[in-house]
């Protein structure tokens, strides 16, 4: 019998291959460590853990600069804080295309 997934869509993005992240509802979604399990969408790399950290841009840095690390955030985000455009166009990401991108999370506090 072929079980059949469920997969609803995270706002984070595949640090492989830029894709969106999906995350396992229904169908033998959990392991038996009860952690979930997240997919690329595109690229199809699947891993499972507690957060979509493990496939994701969160946490992730540039060149090994650890006081830089990334973060995914939907572009919804810029409705309240709208100065975040240009830390999102500063790491490739254009609002006007898609629905989430990554940020450097210094950028991130300077709102906070």
């Amino acid at each position: 019998m072929k079980i059949i997934r469920t997969w609803v869509l995270e706002d984070h993005l595949c640090r492989s291959c830029g894709g969106r992240i999906l995350r396992c509802v229904s169908g033998a979604g959990m392991t038996p460590g009860g952690n979930p399990i997240y997919k690329c969408a595109d690229c199809g790399q699947e891993r499972a853990s507690l957060t979509p950290d493990i496939i994701c841009w969160c946490g992730m840095t540039y060149r090994n600069n650890t006081r830089t690390p990334y973060r995914c955030l939907p572009f919804s985000i810029l409705e309240e804080h709208p100065e975040l455009k240009e830390a999102f166009l500063s790491c490739g990401c254009d609002p006007a295309n898609g629905e989430v991108g990554i940020v450097l999370k210094k950028d991130l506090r300077a709102i906070r």
